[in-house]
């Protein structure tokens, strides 16, 4: 149905005076190919509304895709396409590739460089996706240990979408040291954007200088106590 509908919406955009008729018709549509298409891959992230940020999105470029194709740019509208693609595939795998990672290999230098870059692709779609500070504290919330990382890139990226509960959690009772470590670089960002108040300022301060003070952060020059320590001197 989705395709009939498209189809439908391209006809119209030529032979249609009703543009609003036309634009609802042709969103329509795209949403229906996004669902039907690409539905197995948004069902991955199931919390708080995230899939549906995600879907958004990929329905955006894909309502660009047909407006190209309508337009007799059949190169442009494949190339959007893949991006829908790509943005759908990406979210799944943030999801998903980090708890692999962790249940496969060892620990060692290895095995943290695939987590970063992990975290680097999930970073990525916190400005490719229209997510809400609330959807991230529900990733966060939703108890895997793939979604908490990837809400904390998310808020590295964008520190805008930090809430308060979500930084406690993971600097207090992180699910390992890296997710530790990036509840310390999400801190970081989120104050940068000014989210953090007075009061959850105050209250990370004495989780990070107790953490310090009982080896928290690992033993001597570890790169999580460096980056503790820095963090809170800039709270400070």
């Amino acid at each position: 149905m989705g395709f009939l509908l498209v189809g439908a919406g391209a006809v119209a955009v030529f032979v249609s005076d009703n543009s609003t008729g036309t634009a609802a018709l042709l969103a329509s549509g795209v949403a229906l190919i996004a669902v039907g298409v690409w539905g197995d891959r948004v069902e991955t992230l199931e919390a708080g509304g995230i899939k549906a940020g995600l879907r958004e999105a990929a329905v955006d470029v894909l309502a660009a895709a047909v407006r190209a194709e309508s337009n007799g740019e059949p190169e442009i509208a494949a190339e959007l396409r893949g991006q829908a693609e790509r943005l759908l595939e990406e979210a799944r795998a943030s999801a998903t590739e980090y708890e692999q990672i962790r249940s496969t290999m060892g620990r060692g230098w290895d095995r943290t460089a695939l987590l970063g870059a992990v975290v680097e692709r999930a970073k990525s779609l916190a400005g490719r996706s229209s997510i809400t500070r609330d959807q991230v504290e529900l990733l966060f919330n939703d108890g895997s240990d793939g979604n908490r990382i990837t809400a904390l890139a998310m808020i590295q990226a964008d520190g805008r979408l930090a809430r308060p509960g979500v930084l406690m959690e993971s600097l207090s009772h992180p699910r390992s040291a890296f997710e530790q470590w990036n509840a310390i670089v999400a801190i970081d960002a989120a104050f940068s954007a000014g989210v953090v108040s007075t009061r959850d300022r105050e209250e990370l301060k004495t989780v990070l200088s107790t953490n310090l003070e009982s080896n928290g952060f690992g033993l001597g020059d570890s790169d999580r106590r460096r980056t503790a320590s820095a963090l809170l001197e800039r709270l400070s």
